[in-house]
């Protein structure tokens, strides 16, 4: 699936008002950018409820009013329709990436809600633009510095994989990595895998050298509000139901 940018600048003018326009898209560009109204201190509590730990919501929030909020002022009518336009043009089997470059007081809202304007129903999961599996969402603008080179060969691919005592096979590790090196075959002469157990410090040990790829098969867990991956289940765990 191939994604084509449509790209839109915004930032604030005013202590009201921000100025939207869109930069490039499969069906054209603004010349001139768009004035909509902006309520700071309304998007300032929205922000607040998607900083620290995460979504705190009381019962009578409605995200889709929020949505549509966001919506209003990023996707105005004129944006809107090429926004419309662009995935009736693109090919049927690509997507629409919304890239958003956005000043430092517009950036960090949850542009991740918007609503579409033109679905009338208001319980419909539909009109979360970001539902679509068309439709991607990125902020800023892309990197035009970047300069990808081809790998070369014998790119180190370590492996680890986590057992049981006793060496089980309790998690299927053995058949997982000979699935991978059968997926990987296309590719087998860029990488050598290097299969490792996770117990110990097998995995310190293996990444001591340079390695482009880390694949981990077992089982994460959390301790103390913080993750980590097993190593092995001793036997006293090993043994619990």
């Amino acid at each position: 699936m191939s994604f084509f940018d449509f790209q839109i600048s915004a930032w604030l003018s005013g202590a009201d008002q921000v100025q939207v326009m869109v930069h490039s898209s499969p069906a054209g560009n603004m010349r001139r950018p768009v004035s909509v109204p902006f309520d700071a201190q309304k998007f300032d509590e929205q922000r607040q409820l998607y900083r620290g730990t995460g979504l705190r919501l009381s019962g009578d929030f409605d995200l889709v009013e929020l949505g549509r909020d966001l919506a209003r002022v990023i996707l105005p009518r004129p944006v809107y329709v090429l926004l419309a336009s662009s995935l009736e043009r693109i090919p049927p089997d690509d997507g629409l990436r919304l890239r958003l470059c956005l000043d430092e007081s517009l950036v960090d809202l949850p542009w991740e809600y918007m609503y579409r304007p033109d679905v009338p129903d208001p319980g419909s999961l539909a009109g979360f633009l970001c539902l679509d599996p068309r439709v991607s969402l990125v902020r800023e603008a892309p990197a035009t510095t970047l300069n990808i080179s081809a790998s070369g060969p014998d790119r180190r691919m370590v492996v680890a994989g986590a057992f049981w005592s006793g060496h089980r096979d309790q998690w299927g590790v053995l058949e997982e990595y000979e699935d991978l090196g059968e997926a990987l075959e296309p590719v087998g002469d860029l990488l050598d895998l290097d299969f490792v157990t996770a117990a110990e410090d097998h995995i310190e040990d293996a990444l001591r050298q340079p390695a482009a790829i880390f694949h981990y098969i077992g089982h994460t867990d959390v301790a103390g509000g913080r993750g980590y991956l097993v190593r092995e289940v001793a036997e006293g765990d090993a043994n619990r139901p």
